[in-house]
């Protein structure tokens, strides 16, 4: 019998294939040749087949060409390599007498202007583009064979087609959870006397022959494996578990495969630190903040993903933490358990709330550890019960004038405890009196609102019960009685009608935690959440500090940057008033608000450092463990000091620094503690430890210590007093000096017309002594800049920007070294200088810049364009499109990167891209008033100076675009009959005969579809209309279009997905960026098609009367909303914030989103939008190109904008 050896191993075919893909991938026709080659098979359909050259019997070999072009037909037979065996005209191949061995067979379509050679002993590998116009077909395989390898010619067996009961070919199980793995399978087109199934691994190594299906591998463990029907005569040897299916022998034929993924999960197994299962926690002794587990096995667990369970003895899930420690302290008593759960992606049901009985997809779950959580010491205190006098537990107060607005709340229970107190705090919990005994509370001055009294008894010190505090804070062994209520109002304004409604955040919620680390987003921002409801002639959000005091007033956005205010909380009010009110004033209490008004509910922002420094700088002293020492500066005196490290510093990054005595750095970076002061001059400094995690900033000689930024702790600071020692009885005292003001750092701005002279005054003159006095003023460093001043003033508005120091000396005799240009350090003789006050210069206002870069466009008016670089023009021509506003001395185009970094400027407003490369950029036009250096490698974003930016345009690079951009190709139309029109958006006719079209479960090539209208050579412009797609799910589906058989994001041409139904290239669309996230519109109907129209350049989807064959036009106002709307962006770059202005109509419930360059969702929220102006934070956003886009159900509208 014939054994199946080299040319049916199914390893080494796919090998060769490969191979000869890439010998033949350069053999396209050139760029302008339309002639199609066809795809060449059998007529059978087949593109391989086995001859027997040997047996004397002509082959007869029938071949037939699909879908190629006209022009003479060359068929030629070569080897694997290209080498030309033999030509002919005509279609049918006799190889007889060959010999053996594999040939391929081609036909080349030329036309009158082939000039290459095609002739026996010639390559087909050798023909270029300038050989004329040609293309060669997909090819044939013909394997010859002589001798008794032709015996298996006669063998006629099939394997058949083998696929999953419910279809498809490949199926994922979960194999280890337990429950059995029942894969049905469906054969087809099998024949053979014999047949058997085989399971291999996808080596071919065969691992089971079971007698039938179903198949159950449940137990088989994790990995990937293939179902085989094999069909085969008596005699066929190597059929045997272990052996390797290539060896087989015999009469044999295998089916198609199935494959088996085969995902294992084992969630391990779990014990406390010791080994125990089970452990009991005292929840008032901190015994549950930090639980530890441990897997007893880690090589045992197996899956893709991993976290931990804590659940009620009931199974309903409490929490899913990722790691221990576990903090159960806040659960309160009782017991839980704790579990490990491995599964594999698409596990559903893992929520809190849920029950782990209901967990769904291929999960397991590790044994249980029992935590019993205990109160061992539990709180006996006991607030009782409270009411007012009379037995009311809510009370109105009037606040006119002669009204009573004193109230009594009475205990009425029996209250247990140490210590007790009455407290009352606003509706929103914040404490605004504590510590009354009597439960008598004077209301007169608390202003509009309601407040709420409560009884606290408590067994023990308890923490928070401070003015200012909030109720939920409190901490301790205490109790609360219930609350009682009282409405203050002004009984004066009986008809007041206005009514704030409610505000939340933008998640819903009324309390949001905000974290100040650097980098961190600080801004919050209020909406008011029935709006529907709110009256008022005056509308504003409040914010104020928890104990009421008003922070800000008349904001209209209710956005606020709390970032400045330190840890603490604020609370954000809305407040809507009728006529005038008094009291609204930043500085005063919220319940001095007086008039006809209403507020909201308060919403809390708590501000705290989420990840504080742990920096530790310590303590440091001298040597004698002084944190004080002299040195004395006469020649053969010691001037070396050193401190020394006494406490327990922390940090990765450390340091000794000098200072003077007025903070600024004399010296850093000295690791040692060991400071020479000979070259000092007589004065004090000072020495710190620093210690710092990471890097930090201003650590530099000339800057003031308390300029340093970063995570940092400076340890205690140990002074010097460097004296002349040879001066002893040197009585000369130059006191303290001050400004004017009694400050001692003082900022001149140097704007012009700004004051830039200042005085120092000597503060305590008394005590001066010296027989000469004099100011002198130094830089930051301490090199002197004036002397001999005596009034104190100085005028520093031409020293630019930076520090200067003033000091006052006085001095008895002559000394040395008081001049200009010299170091203070080295003044020497009898004198004395006084502290040191600080002037800061800079500049305060911001200069006016004239730059003006307008406006740019693409000559034909675009702001996004492709190029192709294989073709003639790869040059992109940019207009001003109003020149007249351009203003400035310098102007440069500039084209970025897509991160913003610079890549080339120019002056001339031709660009080329010719040798850049496929990929994305931006061009850009600047203006600068004066000129500024460009340089490659900077970032548009960072630019400092006079200059103005215009908009950008996108300029889309791509290559190997001979046959036209597939990427212009769009789908434009989809009607309920199931017609699809397709339209050519670029500037160059492609051929659409080979791009593939699929709907999720078929897939078809274009030239086998039948057309209703239009060429598979589609001109710019034009459309080409399917007369109908098989099998299309009309109510829910989707289409994707492709430009290569191996359906990938960087294949996909276009995307369209409509109803609810599963898409199966969804993800992949918006990977490509062919859709946006979350987008599906509503399904055509009979009156409706659904319609890709331009709308001032913008193409949108729209629901409008079928026009198949017929261009698609822009909608009336009556049928879109979107159609006579104006959305402008602006500013364009944007920094901070971006405002969002919509004209022309009102849009209705919307959702508002942004998304990156990948079409991924990074910011959305619904909104009821009209024709108003609306604002976004965008801070926090990276550098790049984001889309804002606004949707509803029946289209969406989106613009490009820049974040810098």
């Amino acid at each position: 019998m014939w054994k199946q050896t080299f040319y049916y191993n199914c390893r080494i075919r796919p090998l060769l294939t490969i191979l000869l893909i890439v010998i033949f991938s350069g053999l396209k026709a050139q760029f302008g040749c339309s002639l199609f080659g066809g795809e060449f098979t059998l007529a059978d359909g087949e593109n391989s087949v086995f001859v027997c050259t040997d047996d004397g019997m002509n082959d007869n070999i029938v071949t037939n060409i699909n879908g190629n072009s006209n022009g003479e037909i060359n068929y030629v037979v070569t080897t694997p390599f290209g080498l030309i065996l033999s030509t002919q005209l005509t279609p049918v191949f006799n190889f007889e007498g060959t010999g053996d061995g594999p040939v391929f067979i081609y036909n080349v379509v030329t036309d009158p202007t082939f000039t290459g050679s095609i002739d026996v002993g010639d390559n087909v590998c050798d023909l270029t583009a300038d050989d004329g116009c040609f293309s060669l077909s997909t090819y044939i395989t013909v394997i010859r064979l002589t001798g008794e390898d032709c015996a298996g010619l006669n063998c006629d067996v099939e394997g058949g087609d083998l696929s999953l009961a419910g279809g498809g070919g490949s199926i994922t199980i979960c194999a280890g959870d337990g429950q059995p793995d029942s894969i049905e399978v469906s054969l087809d087109n099998a024949e053979g006397s014999n047949m058997a199934w085989l399971i291999t691994d996808t080596e071919g190594t065969i691992l089971g022959l079971p007698a039938a299906p179903p198949f159950d591998l449940e137990g088989a463990g994790g990995g990937v494996c293939l179902i085989w029907n094999i069909s085969f005569e008596d005699g066929l040897t190597g059929l045997e578990i272990g052996l390797d299916a290539d060896d087989l022998e015999g009469c044999f034929s295998l089916s198609s495969p199935i494959q088996v993924i085969r995902n294992q999960v084992d969630g391990g197994t779990l014990a406390f630190p010791g080994g125990s299962d089970s452990i009991s926690v005292c929840l008032d002794e901190g015994g549950a903040d930090s639980i530890f587990v441990e897997q007893i096995d880690s090589s045992a667990l197996s899956g893709a993903n991993f976290t931990f369970v804590i659940t009620d003895l009931d199974g309903n899930i409490l929490g899913l933490p990722t790691e221990p420690p576990f903090n159960l302290s806040e659960a309160g008593a009782g017991t839980c358990l704790i579990w490990n759960l491995a599964f594999e992606d698409g596990l559903e049901g893992a929520a809190v709330g849920n029950n782990a009985s209901d967990l769904e997809g291929c999960f397991d779950l590790s044994n249980p550890l029992s935590v019993v959580r205990e109160i061992c010491n539990p709180c006996l205190a006991d607030a009782g019960m409270i009411t007012f006098a009379d037995g009311s537990d809510s009370i109105i107060v009037c606040l006119d004038p002669d009204s009573n607005s004193v109230v009594q709340a009475l205990q009425v229970g029996a209250p247990a405890g140490d210590s007790t107190q009455y407290i009352i705090t606003s509706q929103d919990g914040f404490i605004l009196g504590a510590g009354n005994q009597d439960g008598v509370f004077d209301l007169a001055d608390a202003g509009i609102d309601n407040c709420v009294i409560y009884f606290l008894s408590a067994d023990e010190d308890i923490q928070g019960d401070t003015v200012g505090g909030r109720i939920i804070d409190l901490t301790g062994c205490f109790d609360l009685s219930n609350g009682i209520v009282t409405t203050r109002i002004l009984c004066e304004f009986p008809d007041c009608e206005a009514n704030a409604g409610n505000i939340t955040f933008a998640d819903g919620s009324t309390e949001i935690f905000v974290c100040l680390d650097p980098d961190s987003n600080t801004i919050v921002q209020a909406f008011v959440s029935n709006g529907g409801s709110v009256m008022g002639d005056n509308f504003e959000f409040i914010i104020t500090s928890a104990d009421g005091t008003i922070l800000a007033v008349d904001n209209e956005t209710g956005m606020f940057d709390v970032g400045d205010a330190g840890e603490g909380n604020c609370v954000i009010y809305f407040l809507a008033s009728e006529g005038e009110i008094q009291g609204d004033t930043v500085g005063g209490p919220i319940a001095g608000i007086n008039g006809c008004f209403d507020l909201s509910n308060g919403i809390v922002t708590v501000r705290e450092i989420c990840n504080p420094c742990l920096a530790d700088g310590g303590m440091i002293t001298f040597a004698d463990g002084s944190d004080s020492i002299i040195v004395c500066l006469d020649p053969d005196s010691n001037s070396m000091v050193q401190a020394i490290q006494t406490g327990m510093p922390a940090g990765d990054n450390t340091q000794f620094i000098i200072t003077n005595q007025d903070g600024f750095i004399l010296g850093a970076g000295n690791q040692d503690g060991v400071f020479d002061l000979a070259d000092a001059g007589i004065d004090e400094c000072v020495i710190y430890f620093l210690s710092a995690e990471g890097e930090i900033q201003g650590d530099t000689v000339g800057g003031r210590l308390i300029d340093l930024t970063g995570c940092f702790d400076l340890s205690n600071g140990i002074i010097t007093n460097r004296i002349l020692c040879e001066f002893p009885d040197c009585e000369a005292n130059a006191g303290n000096i001050t400004f004017a003001d009694g400050s001692t750092e003082t900022l001149v701005c140097l704007d012009p017309d700004s004051n830039t002279i200042v005085q120092a005054f000597v503060s305590n003159g008394g005590s001066v002594m010296g027989d000469n006095l004099e100011f002198i003023i130094t830089d930051a460093e301490g090199n002197i800049l004036a002397v001999d001043n005596e009034t104190g003033m100085f005028d520093v508005g031409d020293a630019g920007e930076g520090n200067c120091v003033i000091y006052f000396l006085a001095s008895e005799g002559e000394i040395q070294g008081d001049t200009v240009g010299g170091p203070i350090d080295s003044i020497n003789g009898c004198f004395d200088l006084s502290n040191g006050i600080v002037t800061v210069r800079e500049f305060c206002e911001e200069p006016f810049c004239p730059a003006n870069a307008g406006m740019i466009t693409h000559l034909d008016g675009s702001t996004e364009l492709e190029i192709c670089l294989d073709s003639d023009s790869t040059t992109v021509t940019v207009i001003q499109v109003q020149p007249d506003s351009v203003s400035g001395t310098t102007f440069n185009y500039v084209i970025s990167d897509e991160n913003l970094d610079i890549l080339a400027v120019q002056s001339g407003n031709v660009i080329d891209f010719g040798n850049v490369g496929p990929g994305i950029c931006f061009i850009w036009y600047m203006a600068f008033q004066d000129s500024l250096p460009l340089i490659p490698g900077q970032n548009v974003g960072n630019l400092e100076g006079c200059i103005d930016v215009s908009n950008n345009i996108t300029v889309i690079r791509t290559e190997d675009c001979d046959d036209g951009f597939t990427g212009n190709i769009v789908i434009s139309e989809l009607t309920a009959n199931g017609e699809l029109e397709l339209l050519n958006t670029g500037s160059e006719t492609i051929n659409l005969a080979s791009l593939y079209l699929t709907t999720g479960q078929q897939q078809f090539r274009l030239n086998e579809l039948n057309l209703s209208c239009g060429e598979l050579q589609l001109a710019p412009g034009d459309i080409m209309v399917i007369e109908q797609i098989p099998s299309l799910d009309i109510p829910g589906g989707e289409l994707a279009l492709f430009s290569a058989a191996s359906f990938s994001a960087f294949n996909m041409v276009d995307y369209l997905r409509w109803g609810n139904a599963a898409s199966s290239y969804y993800e992949m669309a918006v990977d490509a960026n062919c859709w946006e996230v979350n987008v599906s519109l509503d399904p055509p109907n009979p009156e409706n098609s659904l319609q890709l129209i331009d709308q001032n350049g913008l193409m949108d989807w729209r629901t409008m009367a079928p026009t198949p064959c017929l261009p698609n036009e822009s909608p009336s106002s009556a049928q879109d909303p979107f159609a006579n709307t104006k959305l402008t962006l602006f500013p364009n770059p944007v920094n901070e914030q971006l405002n969002i202005f919509v004209a022309g109509a009102s849009l209705g419930k919307v959702t508002i989103s942004i998304l990156d360059q990948n079409g991924r969702r990074v910011r959305a929220f619904d909104s009821e939008l009209g024709e108003q102006l609306v604002s976004i934070p965008t801070a926090l956003l990276a550098r790049g190109v984001y889309s804002l886009q606004i949707s509803s159900n029946t289209g969406v509208i989106s613009r490009r904008f820049v974040k810098i």
